[in-house]
């Protein structure tokens, strides 16, 4: 059976650091989800009524998009494991909500009670690293889109955070920590690249699956700034205090790490690249 690793950055992850929906809004969103989500909605040529479902919502920001493209007939059901951030998303969509656009809390895809085939759209932006059990989630879709019905999926791909992945080798391989850069391949490999990443897909049945890769730089004026960064400790701070945990004194080899960072960057700012492909397919059948 194909498998799709996925980062170490997860729900879980999440949860740890307690982001509440209005930080997220005001943090997460403008900076990463939603910059990745516009182009997701732009690459969506939806039908005037579809049937969507969306997978880790979170505030619904995409949702709310998709939904003022949709016809009178369309209607969205979007799923997330946080019941806050499907308080604020209600708030964005109060006239249609229960009636164009519903929202409900994720369960683990063996309890769905979705009826076979009766999506013709399913959608998740950067949703495998929300959903609990995110790969069984997945190979659970093709059971409830229709024939020829399309997924899009939003992910981040090999060569993420690459600049401080390769601090870590530096100081890693100065101090001889082996264990460390056994980790550090480690999240190399869970960052998957484009082929990996369609032949899932592919595998599950799916026909003219493609994926598009795309990236941008998050800027920072130090070292120390990315560190201590909301959204960096959201979206992988976790990988780093693991791969760190590795090292007999993790606290010092963080510390480190951000030294050589500040370092290489001297006298400019600090970026952070993130590479994300947004995956398309269609159910086989039709």
């Amino acid at each position: 059976m194909l498998c799709l690793p996925h980062p170490l950055t997860s729900v879980a992850s999440s949860i740890a650091i307690r982001m509440d929906p209005s930080t997220y809004e005001s943090v997460i969103a403008p900076r990463y989800t939603g910059r990745i989500g516009k182009s997701f909605v732009e690459k969506f040529n939806h039908g005037a009524n579809e049937t969507i479902l969306d997978l880790a919502c979170r505030t619904g920001n995409v949702t709310v998009e998709l939904l003022h493209r949709l016809g009178p007939k369309g209607r969205i059901i979007a799923l997330d494991n946080d019941p806050e951030m499907l308080n604020l998303a209600r708030t964005k969509v109060r006239q249609e909500a229960g009636k164009r656009i519903f929202f409900a809390t994720s369960t683990p895809i063996d309890q769905w009670h979705f009826e076979d085939e009766v999506f013709t759209s399913v959608i998740g932006n950067l949703a495998f690293d929300e959903l609990v059990d995110s790969e069984t989630t997945l190979k659970g879709i093709p059971r409830v889109l229709t024939p020829g019905g399309r997924l899009l999926i939003t992910r981040l791909l090999r060569g993420s955070f690459q600049e401080v992945l390769d601090m870590f080798k530096e100081v890693a391989f100065a101090h001889h920590e082996e264990k460390v850069l056994q980790r550090i391949a480690t999240i190399h490999e869970r960052y998957v690249e484009e082929k990996t990443y369609a032949a899932f897909f592919e595998h599950l049945g799916f026909d003219e699956v493609t994926v598009e890769s795309m990236e941008f730089s998050l800027s920072f004026p130090t070292g120390s700034d990315v560190f201590s960064d909301p959204l960096v400790h959201y979206i992988v701070f976790k990988e780093w205090e693991w791969i760190s945990q590795a090292s007999p004194q993790p606290e010092q080899l963080l510390s480190q790490v951000q030294n050589t960072l500040e370092t290489y960057f001297a006298g400019q700012s600090v970026p952070l690249t993130l590479r994300y492909g947004l995956l398309q397919g269609r159910r086989a059948g039709k």
